[in-house]
């Protein structure tokens, strides 16, 4: 009985705590002085970490964890990752608005070539570079597409959207705080559930010591 608590304790643990993990990162990225701007394939993986044990833990154990089974699921789903990955050049500005950050990119942006605004869109004279501003309002934060033909221009304007958000003040939401509160709490729950059993899992690494 004590050892089936224990499992159920662990796999509530793996699959909660990445949750609170990714929630934590998330709060802490809108609770920085300024905006904060990172690529949007690591936004992504954040993402694909959190949620990624609440479908390997389930069908592994539909599998009793048969260590062929977990192999072809964590393969089939970094395959997955992979086709769903963002491609191109894009990133995610956390906490700033919409029309900031397409202040912020318009500026960016004139490094590169004059500028004119379309809607949400910012398109070069010649239309060959254009930069998308997509507000995500769940998180107060927006993403950026920028389309150019050229990488060096898309790593100046990668440096220069990061040194202008660097130079914005920005204000800590209460939700913001809600969300750091969440996880502290998602991460204090399943600890709580482990520190039951702390004797049974220094008996089973004892065991594969030996």
């Amino acid at each position: 009985m004590e050892d089936g608590q224990l499992v159920i304790s662990m796999r509530v643990t793996l699959v909660v705590v990445p949750v609170a993990l990714y929630f934590l990162v998330l709060g802490l990225f809108n609770s920085r002085q300024h905006p904060y701007m990172v690529r949007a394939q690591i936004d992504f993986a954040l993402l694909a970490g959190a949620i990624s044990p609440l479908l390997v833990i389930p069908v592994a154990g539909y599998f009793q964890w048969s260590p062929w089974a977990v192999v072809v699921i964590v393969g089939l789903l970094a395959a997955v990752g992979r086709l769903m990955a963002p491609r191109g050049h894009r990133w995610v500005i956390y906490n700033i608005s919409r029309d900031r950050a397409m202040r912020l990119a318009s500026r960016a942006m004139e490094d590169i070539a004059s500028v004119h605004s379309r809607g949400d869109t910012l398109c070069s004279d010649g239309n060959d570079v254009r930069c998308r501003i997509r507000p995500l309002p769940l998180f107060r934060s927006v993403g950026v597409q920028l389309q150019a033909p050229r990488d060096v221009d898309a790593a100046a304007f990668e440096r220069r959207m990061a040194e202008l958000a660097h130079r914005v003040p920005a204000q800590t939401s209460p939700a913001v705080v809600s969300m750091l509160l969440v996880a502290m709490a998602m991460l204090v729950v399943p600890a709580s559930l482990v520190a039951r059993h702390t004797g049974q899992l220094v008996r089973i690494l004892s065991d594969l010591l030996r």
